[in-house]
């Protein structure tokens, strides 16, 4: 997971920290349900994923709503470019673990986080 990669190689500071929660998607919207649960019990600061155009376009929508960002990894539907309504949407096409950190470790140094859920 690019989370442990960071911290062993030293990428994250030490004074970051955050939690990565994985939930089940793309199986009958359950991951509009499990972004609704983060959302609203566990106060999500970042979305990764899903990896489903069907539930991306959806959570996508609600991440804008919340004024959360959400990452599109795997999604490429065409309708997620309208940045009129996907505005907190970013999408990356990533080839590794490596990428995946680097990433993470931009969003992390943009917003000036010391704790993501």
């Amino acid at each position: 997971m690019c989370h442990t990669d960071m911290k062993e190689r030293a990428i994250l500071p030490p004074s970051i920290n955050f939690q990565v929660i994985t939930m089940e998607s793309c199986n009958r919207l359950s991951g509009v349900e499990h972004a609704a649960f983060l959302h609203y019990m566990r106060n999500a600061s970042v979305y990764f994923g899903p990896g489903c155009n069907n539930e991306m376009l959806v959570i996508g929508r609600l991440a804008s709503r919340w004024n959360v960002p959400i990452i599109a990894h795997l999604s490429g539907d065409d309708a997620l470019s309208d940045r009129t309504v996907f505005d907190t949407l970013g999408s990356v096409a990533l080839t590794s673990a490596t990428e995946m950190a680097r990433a993470t470790q931009t969003y992390i140094q943009l917003y000036g986080w010391k704790q993501a859920n």
